[in-house]
C-alpha cells in the first residue's frame, strides 16, 4: 500500500539552467558553491590584474633594475630596451663594456678548463675502479684455483694414484704418521694461503679509502677554489 503523502500534489523539481557554452566545455551540473568558488577565483584574478596594471602605470622608467645591467639601448630612449648584444651598452662607456665582456671571456674559459679537469677526474676514477675489480677478480679466480688443486690432490691421495705437485706414488698402505704429517702441511699451507688473500684484500681495502679521502680533499679544493 501505497503512502499518503505521495497523493498530495507536489512541485515538480527542476535544475537550475545552465548556459550552452558551459555545458560543452563542463558536462556536469553545475551547482551554487560551484559557481561561488569559481567567481570568487575570477574576482581574485582580477583584482590580481587591475594592481598588476596600476603598477606597471605608475613605475619609474629610470629606477634601478639589475635588467639595465644586461640591456642595451636601440635607438634611444628608456622605452625601446632590448636584450641583444649588439649596440652600445646602456649605462656603461664604450671601455667598460669591452673590459665587461673580456672578463665574461675569462670566466667562461676557467669555467671551461674546470669541467675538463672534472671530467678527467671522473675518468681517472672509472679507470681506478676498473683496475681494482679487474684485481679482485684475479685474486678471486687465483683462490678457486687452488682449492681445485688442493681438492684434486687430496682426491688422488685417496686414491693411491702419484701427488701432481711432488711426482711420488702415494698409497694407502702409509703409516699413519706420514698421514698426519702431511694434512699438517696441508693444513698451515692453506692457512698461509688464507692469510695472504685477507692481507691482500685488506690492501685493497686501505687503497680505496685512501683514493676516496684524496677525491674528497680534490673536489673540497676545487669548490674553495
Amino acid at each position: 500500500m501505497s503512502h499518503s503523502k505521495n497523493l498530495i500534489k507536489r512541485r515538480m523539481y527542476r535544475e537550475r539552467l545552465q548556459d550552452s557554452r558551459r555545458r560543452q566545455k563542463y558536462p556536469f551540473l553545475e551547482k551554487k558553491q560551484d559557481w561561488r568558488v569559481r567567481s570568487r577565483r575570477y574576482k581574485t584574478q582580477q583584482r590580481l590584474i587591475g594592481h598588476l596594471a596600476e603598477k606597471a602605470r605608475t613605475r619609474n622608467a629610470e629606477e634601478f633594475s639589475f635588467r639595465m645591467l644586461k640591456a642595451k639601448q636601440v635607438g634611444g630612449g628608456v622605452d625601446k630596451l632590448r636584450s641583444k648584444n649588439a649596440g652600445q651598452t646602456f649605462l656603461l662607456t664604450p671601455e667598460q663594456a669591452a673590459f665587461a665582456q673580456s672578463s665574461a671571456q675569462i670566466l667562461s674559459r676557467r669555467g671551461q678548463a674546470k669541467i675538463q679537469e672534472r671530467r678527467k677526474g671522473r675518468r681517472k676514477r672509472e679507470a681506478e675502479a676498473c683496475r681494482l675489480d679487474q684485481k679482485l677478480v684475479d685474486l678471486k679466480r687465483q683462490t678457486l684455483r687452488k682449492r681445485i688443486e688442493k681438492t684434486l690432490t687430496h682426491a688422488a691421495v685417496l686414491a693411491g694414484q702419484a701427488d701432481p705437485r711432488g711426482g711420488q706414488s702415494v698409497s694407502l698402505e702409509d703409516s699413519d704418521s706420514d698421514a698426519r704429517g702431511r694434512a699438517r702441511a696441508e693444513t698451515e699451507s692453506e692457512l698461509e694461503d688464507q692469510s695472504g688473500e685477507e692481507a691482500e684484500m685488506e690492501e685493497s681495502k686501505r687503497q680505496k679509502v685512501k683514493e676516496r679521502k684524496r677525491q674528497k680533499v680534490k673536489k673540497k679544493v676545487d669548490v674553495d677554489g
